[in-house]
């Protein structure tokens, strides 16, 4: 079993080489000057390819865990409410709602997920603003979908925002 040794050897000081006259609001010293030192270009992980490869990626990825999540409730509800249909018209409702409940969990998760990614890689920032900001606008492409009128559109999107801001505020909590 490994352990961790007990005497580490210490970080070396880079101010120790200098004497008793050194000014301590000064530089510390530097090893070999900027425009000697070879710097490895790395792929910037926040360039708009690599943001969309990434955020594409798992909006996709939620939008199917959504879908499953959804065609199972969906299934669920399909057998509660065919109990009142003929046996044969059955498994019809039930396929019916377990396809229409899968569509709409993965299309939302898929949004949500995606705007979310997007704005967090734009601002450079991970906070409520990207969840407000991505339900805000999955609510609103929503309601457009179904014909709501402006004002319904904005007080959905504005309600979804603020309600999803709420929950990740309450979530976060340490």
């Amino acid at each position: 079993m490994w352990q961790q040794p007990d005497d580490e050897a210490p970080t070396p000081d880079p101010y120790a080489s200098r004497g008793p006259d050194w000014d301590p609001s000064s530089s510390p010293p530097q090893d070999e000057p900027e425009e000697k030192k070879q710097t490895k270009q790395e792929p910037s992980s926040k360039s708009p390819s690599n943001l969309v490869v990434k955020c594409g990626a798992t909006a996709l990825v939620n939008g199917a865990i959504g879908g499953a999540i959804g065609g199972v409730v969906g299934a669920v509800m399909g057998t509660m409410d065919a109990q009142q249909y003929a046996p044969q018209e059955r498994g019809k409702l039930i396929g019916y709602r377990a396809g229409h409940s899968a569509s709409q969990f993965g299309s939302f998760l898929a949004g949500y997920t995606g705007i979310r990614c997007t704005c967090a890689g734009l601002r450079r920032k991970d906070d409520l603003w990207n969840a407000g900001i991505a339900a805000g606008s999955v609510s609103a492409l929503s309601a457009l979908r179904t014909g709501a009128r402006p004002l319904a559109l904005i007080t959905t999107a504005t309600v979804s925002g603020a309600l999803m801001m709420f929950i990740e505020a309450t979530s976060h909590r340490g």
